[in-house]
């Protein structure tokens, strides 16, 4: 991405850091990131929970975070995904309370968004009338639509989350 720090273990991607994201910590100084975005990486690592807290690690108070991925009911076509997403992803990591919630992390949830067809530009028209559809509703309730109804349209090819990077200015 044309204006980011590009990280990736491929050398033929010409990252601007070449480093595997499934070693923790990242080669950043804590605090160092306004914006992250992480575009169908997430499902390949094998500790999106950890991954997750080194986000957050190297964002600074108030940055945005966004990430896309497979949701888990499409996300099991790829043979190299090993994480499979949910709308549930974030919520151990809000407000600090509960015996499950991974701690030292807080995140604010601006928004999480459903894809039924991810390009769906790339398709017949019919069919771009039906993804808008289905996605408008969708995204009413995106928590229900994956509990409900998800397996009724044959799942969706992706999620989205935006959010936001909550730090006191004890951990700042």
């Amino acid at each position: 991405m044309e204006g980011y720090v590009n990280v990736d273990n491929n050398p033929v991607s010409r990252p601007n850091v070449f480093h595997d994201l499934d070693k923790i910590p990242y080669p950043f100084l804590d605090n160092e990131f306004s914006t992250i975005n992480m575009d169908h990486v997430l499902e390949h690592l094998a500790d999106p929970i950890a991954v997750i807290q080194e986000l957050y690690r190297i964002a600074d108070n108030g940055a945005i975070i966004e990430i896309r991925s497979p949701h888990f009911s499409c996300g099991f076509l790829h043979p190299g995904h090993k994480s499979f997403i949910s709308t549930a992803l974030f919520d151990k990591f809000v407000g600090g309370v509960g015996d499950d919630y991974y701690g030292q992390c807080d995140f604010q949830v601006i928004s999480i968004k459903l894809s039924w067809l991810m390009r769906p530009r790339a398709r017949v028209f019919y069919l771009q009338v039906i993804n808008k559809i289905i996605n408008f509703f969708a995204n009413i309730k995106p928590g229900l639509t994956q509990r409900v109804w998800c397996w009724y349209v044959g799942g969706f090819e992706e999620i989205y989350f935006k959010v936001k990077v909550v730090k006191s200015q004890v951990n700042h």
